[in-house]
């Protein structure tokens, strides 16, 4: 019985799956660009860059309320990853 527990916390270790992320990451900033929040959101695309070992890009998405522009990614790409 012992052993088999030992089997069974043993076979997680043994899957491998892929390294998160696996693809480009997509910063969707909801302004127009050389603004402030554009500037801050591409030192923070850089940093992540970095730290992840995977290209981060900014994409601006100016819209009349910021949320418009946001609320439109999110219909366009509803299986997307959520923070």
């Amino acid at each position: 019985m012992s052993r088999l527990f030992a089997l069974a916390l043993l076979l997680p270790a043994l899957a491998f799956g892929q390294g998160y992320p696996n693809k480009p990451i997509r910063l969707v900033v909801p302004f127009t660009p050389a603004g402030a929040v554009d500037i801050a959101s591409r030192a923070t695309a850089h940093e992540l860059s970095r730290i992840l070992g995977q290209s981060v890009t900014v994409e601006n998405k100016p819209a009349p309320a910021a949320t418009s522009a946001c609320w439109t990614w999110r219909a366009r790409h509803p299986m997307a990853t959520r923070w």
